[in-house]
């Protein structure tokens, strides 16, 4: 999975600007490259992914499994309306957190981990590492403890 990364989210160090795509970015293996023909070329995307150093302990995107949302099966198929009329006002309805489960492919040398951290910890550094883990790893690996960390499976 590439990003594109424009000039102007690098606008802020760099000093031009523009709307004009200078680089892809793999979310998986970090790897990037500048967006010219000589650095990447197009194939490139359908690569399969090494995962990056650190692929011995990162949850591969193919394991994961997202589950249907709670109703019927025509539910599933239509979008749910964010917002319903009541007496003329619109009440806004919170919409459950898509739930998924882990559906491990058994692989040679691949032994994930999984991440609990208080971002309130440790002199409040536990939001910086919780962002740094959710980089470096798999985000679904990586549990936010003053969030409920993991639901009972």
């Amino acid at each position: 999975m590439y990003f594109q990364i424009s000039q102007q989210s690098l606008q802020a160090k760099l000093t031009f600007s523009s709307k004009e795509i200078v680089a892809l970015s793999c979310a998986w293996c970090k790897a990037s490259y500048h967006n010219k023909e000589a650095c990447f070329n197009p194939e490139r995307i359908g690569e399969e992914c090494t995962l990056g150093a650190h692929r011995s302990i990162v949850v591969p995107p193919s394991w994961i499994v997202k589950l249907p949302r709670k109703g019927n099966f025509k539910s599933s198929l239509r979008k749910t309306p964010q917002k319903k009329k009541k007496a003329g006002k619109k009440v806004s309805i919170p919409r459950e957190p898509r739930t998924f489960v882990i559906k491990p492919i058994p692989t040679a040398n691949i032994t994930p981990v999984l991440v609990f951290i208080n971002p309130k910890s440790g002199g409040n550094q536990g939001a910086k590492l919780l962002q740094k883990f959710q980089w470096l790893l798999n985000p679904r690996q990586v549990f936010d403890l003053t969030q409920g960390g993991p639901r009972m499976g």
